[in-house]
C-alpha cells in the first residue's frame, strides 16, 4: 500500500518539481492515517521522520514498524 503510493506520488511530483526548477519536495506527509511518516527528497537524498503516535508501542514493535516501513520505500 505505501510503495504503491510512493511511486504513483514519485512519479507526479518528480515532473512538477523539474517544471518549476527545484529539486526538493515532500513526497509523503502522513497521508494515510496508519502510517504517520513524513519523507522529503532532497535531490537524490531522502529525509524521514515519525511523527509522535498518540498511543503506546514497545519499542521492540515500534523497531519492527519502521523495519517494514523501511522495506516499502
Amino acid at each position: 500500500m505505501l510503495a504503491n503510493r510512493l511511486l504513483k506520488r514519485h512519479r507526479h511530483l518528480r515532473k512538477w518539481a523539474k517544471r518549476v526548477g527545484t529539486d526538493a519536495y515532500r513526497l509523503y506527509d502522513r497521508d494515510i492515517p496508519e502510517i504517520p511518516l513524513l519523507l522529503d527528497i532532497y535531490g537524490d537524498s531522502l529525509s524521514g521522520a515519525l511523527y509522535e503516535r498518540p498511543y503506546e508501542k514497545d519499542e521492540g514493535e515500534e523497531d519492527r514498524w519502521l523495519a517494514t516501513m523501511m522495506e516499502a520505500i
